[in-house]
């Protein structure tokens, strides 16, 4: 989980291995309520990984 102030912005990179042809891309799945505080669920293509990150950061996907 990813929590931060209103003007906190994160990177997400979808070439994890940094090849050029990497294992999949960061796309958004889906909103959860937990304790009060929204998040936006992001899921990696490649690999089994959900981050959820609070809606009012800034998400930058770099592919």
């Amino acid at each position: 989980m990813v929590q931060g102030d209103d003007a906190g912005s994160i990177w997400l990179v979808g070439d994890l291995d940094r090849s050029g042809s990497g294992p999949g891309d960061w796309a958004l799945e889906g909103q959860y309520l937990i304790d009060g505080v929204r998040y936006n669920s992001y899921q990696h293509s490649g690999f089994d990984i959900e981050l959820l990150v609070q809606t009012h950061l800034t998400v930058r996907i770099f592919e």
